[in-house]
């Protein structure tokens, strides 16, 4: 079932929406559909590169590395 996003349609200022199809927060179910997309909205999908793509444990700092 497609998601009703209420404020993509609204959107008045150029904006660019990237997500890659592998995040693992956010699933691509909880993307919108193209058409539910304003004409300033931009949306590009990637194979890879979710949230933690670029993220090694034994190269995390800071509160990621849970410090």
């Amino acid at each position: 079932m497609l998601q009703q996003h209420p404020f993509f349609p609204g959107i008045a200022v150029p904006t660019l929406l990237i997500q890659a199809s592998d995040d693992p927060l956010i699933p691509l179910a909880a993307l919108p559909d193209t058409s539910q997309l304003s004409a300033s909205t931009c949306s590009e999908l990637s194979a890879k590169g979710g949230t933690f793509a670029s993220c090694a444990a034994d190269t995390l700092t800071g509160w990621s590395a849970g410090s």
